[in-house]
């Protein structure tokens, strides 16, 4: 893999906190001092437990395990309850930082705001099995009707291309363009290849639950 132009440095943040924060201060121009003071909270507490540097939980002595007088001050202020703001989870071996490589567009992706949304695990391993079940359907098509909808569609380079930008690629007339996403189309639809794609790619088992990621995928062919 080629290396990427830039690299960004990112600070982690306890998400949940922050929003909690701008919703129950909207006349307060967000910032952690501001926040601090209207809750009469030690300004150093409140940024160690929106960077997760500082436990929301008791550690040692008699009071082990429960919340903090910090942490349930917050929590009352801002009308939400302990366990959702500090999930335990948030304040263990989460890193702090992270730092990822970029090109041009995911920097243009973040916008004037500089707001970069990044997947989630979960989120990224369900684009994988859509990706995955999608590509094990466009297999069953010939080479080019498989190469007309990755174009028409964007699924390779996130770019879809409209019917002429397709044909001048292809050298053939814009008709010949539709027909041939119609009919691939068409083909997906078949029982055949709906069992394709339900499956991932794989002969489902009988009476098996059909995957939810893939059957995503088969309603968006039938809205089509």
């Amino acid at each position: 893999m080629a290396d990427l132009p830039y690299r960004i440095d990112l600070k982690v943040r306890n998400n949940r906190l922050l929003k909690a924060l701008v919703r129950a201060f909207p006349y307060i121009k967000p910032s952690t001092p501001a926040w601090a003071e209207a809750m009469d909270i030690p300004l150093g507490t409140l940024y160690e437990l929106i960077a997760l540097k500082k436990s929301a939980v008791v550690l040692g002595g008699y009071r082990v395990g429960e919340w903090t007088p910090s942490a349930l001050k917050i929590a009352d202020a801002v009308g939400e309850l302990p366990e959702y703001l500090f999930d335990p989870a948030l304040y263990g071996e989460t890193p702090k930082k992270l730092s990822i490589e970029a090109d041009e567009r995911l920097l243009k992706g973040a916008g004037g705001g500089g707001r970069l949304m990044l997947e989630s695990p979960a989120a990224s391993l369900e684009k994988k099995a859509i990706c995955e079940s999608l590509e094990a359907a466009l297999k069953t098509l010939s080479p080019r009707e498989e190469k007309v909808l990755k174009l028409r569609f964007g699924i390779d380079d996130q770019s879809p291309h409209t019917l002429q930008e397709i044909a001048d690629f292809l050298g053939v007339s814009r008709g010949r363009v539709a027909q041939i996403e119609k009919k691939a189309l068409n083909k997906l639809r078949q029982k055949p290849r709906v069992e394709i794609i339900e499956a991932g790619g794989y002969e489902p088992p009988q009476k098996a639950p059909t995957p939810a990621p893939a059957r995503r995928i088969w309603d968006d062919f039938n809205k089509i």
